[in-house]
């Protein structure tokens, strides 16, 4: 990517903010470096996109959170090029500049012909969040879209036939019979509407967490196994509290699909992770032997359970008998996810290394790292404590960042910006970065705090970033010869970088995004 360190912002500046929304109103933003005489304003443009094409921004945009920023000045940074911020569907160019800020219009003086509409439909966007992968369609193969339309009328009817099965089976069982037989059909409705909100939770956890599974696939199947024993809890609750059943019923199947939700797409990853000759299906089929067996002696055994809790007849031996199985299969569900041996590195088995490397430690060797990799949040996750895929304005907080033509100077062809106060790292990526840089900005973030560094100015980034390009190499090279996959770096971000480019080169720009 071209080198930032020749170009430096000058005292003037405007800002353009282009909006997909078309919301005239104020957009934070990185704080320029401020001078005596001298502030900022800003400029609002509707966009659209159907006059991409027409304006050179032909590249998709997507609903997420992703920012593009690249800054252009008209006297400073050389007249050629310019710096885009895009969040979202929020396009803001900036320009050096005075004054505060400033609602502007496109007729205030534009000189950039981007003449777009807004779309308009926020509702849209949340809908594509929700069912849409990152990136479609470059991110999924060409049939997704009518496999998943065609599997969603699927399961339209898959419910329709399983609550019709359970309202069946509850009258053959002889729920409430009555010569009416409307208590057993009050109780199948009672059935379905459990079920339905379940499946209202399933919704929301894939469509919300979908990003997260990749990188930690042993907190979300702990996480959703304790969510499912929630669930369970409340059903259970329902021998004591039968006039609460739909409540209590619906509030248990609810979590238990949240915690399936949870972990069938966590234990997906686990089964990619086993599949190393990338025979997933056949690790897959062995999984359902595995579970087949699993079911078959765990019916045997609750047969036994029934029978014993028949005759005492006691909601305190129910609970009692509950507690016992949960607590173990909390213990046995534990104790299988610390058995798997990761050599990809997320952040927190990533800032074990990094720690171990920058205080002259050797590096733990995949088995010691995955074992004290903490599994669920906690205090001592990841340290050094960094955000990843900051925006600028969220990196530069605080008070304590150099000016930003000086970090961009500093930090010259590296691909990343790292920022560092009160202790923490806010990480600022840039267009064209690889998953190592997100690693190098670990170990630079953690030699700073090994150096017990709280607030880095300039002087502290650059001595820190100078023992990162000196000692980089040499820990990669370590991690490898202990078994780790430096090449496999998973620390998911969002879609948030920078982009530096020739000025009037806007189709580029658009055309770096992430694909619609």
């Amino acid at each position: 990517m071209p080198m930032l360190s020749k170009h430096k912002l000058s005292s003037k500046a405007e800002i353009n903010v282009a909006s997909f929304f078309g919301a005239q109103k104020p957009y934070s933003t990185w704080p320029l470096p401020k001078r005596t005489g001298h502030a900022y304003r800003y400029r609002f443009l509707p966009l659209s996109i159907s006059k991409r094409s027409e304006t050179g921004l032909t590249g998709n945009v997507t609903g997420h959170s992703e920012v593009l920023f690249e800054a252009e000045e008209k006297t400073a940074l050389n007249d050629n090029k310019e710096i885009w911020q895009i969040e979202g569907q929020i396009w803001q160019r900036l320009h050096p500049s005075g004054g505060d800020p400033v609602p502007f219009t496109e007729e205030d003086g534009n000189e950039v012909p981007l003449g777009l509409k807004s779309t308009g439909n926020k509702f849209l966007d949340a809908f594509r969040g929700l069912f849409i992968p990152q990136g479609f369609p470059n991110s999924v193969s060409p049939d997704y879209l009518p496999y998943q339309l065609t599997t969603l009328l699927t399961h339209v009817t898959g419910w329709c036939e399983a609550s019709l099965a359970t309202s069946t089976l509850l009258k053959a069982v002889g729920v409430g019979a009555s010569v009416e037989g409307v208590t057993a059909a009050t109780a199948g409705i009672k059935w379905i509407l459990k079920d339905g909100v379940g499946a209202v939770g399933r919704l929301f956890i894939g469509g919300g967490l979908a990003g997260y599974f990749d990188e930690e696939p042993r907190r979300w199947r702990m996480t959703g196994e304790l969510v499912n024993t929630v669930g369970v809890m409340l059903e259970i609750a329902t021998a004591m509290y039968p006039k609460l059943f739909l409540v209590l019923a619906g509030g248990g199947t609810l979590a238990k699909s949240v915690g399936k939700g949870m972990g069938k797409p966590a234990f997906r990853v686990m089964q990619q992770h086993f599949a190393i000759s990338r025979n997933v299906g056949d690790v897959a089929a062995k999984e359902e032997v595995w579970e087949v067996a699993g079911q078959m002696s765990g019916i045997a055994v609750t047969v036994v359970l029934l029978k014993v809790l028949e005759s005492h007849q006691s909601a305190e031996s129910l609970l009692l008998t509950w507690a016992v199985l949960a607590v173990s299969h909390i213990y046995l569900r534990y104790r299988s996810l610390k058995e798997l041996r990761f050599t990809s590195l997320n952040q927190k088995r990533a800032c074990i290394l990094v720690s171990r490397h920058v205080a002259g430690v050797p590096l733990p060797g995949v088995e010691e790292a995955n074992l004290l990799e903490p599994i669920l949040p906690s205090k001592r996750s990841s340290r050094p404590s960094v955000a990843m895929a900051c925006k600028l304005s969220d990196a530069a907080a605080g008070g304590s960042a150099p000016p930003l033509e000086r970090l961009l100077e500093l930090y010259g062809s590296e691909a990343y910006l790292l920022l560092w106060g009160g202790g923490e790292g806010r990480v600022v990526l840039k267009e064209g970065f690889a998953e190592v840089d997100k690693l190098k900005a670990l170990w630079q973030a953690a030699w700073l705090e090994h150096r017990g560094v709280e607030d880095a100015g300039e002087a502290e980034l650059a001595a820190s970033l100078e023992a990162m390009r000196e000692h980089f190499p040499g820990f990669v090279s370590e991690a490898r010869t202990l078994g780790w996959n430096t090449d496999e770096v998973i620390i998911r971000t969002p879609a948030v970088y920078i982009k530096y480019r020739e000025r009037g080169a806007a189709g580029e720009a658009a055309g770096a995004a992430p694909g619609k």
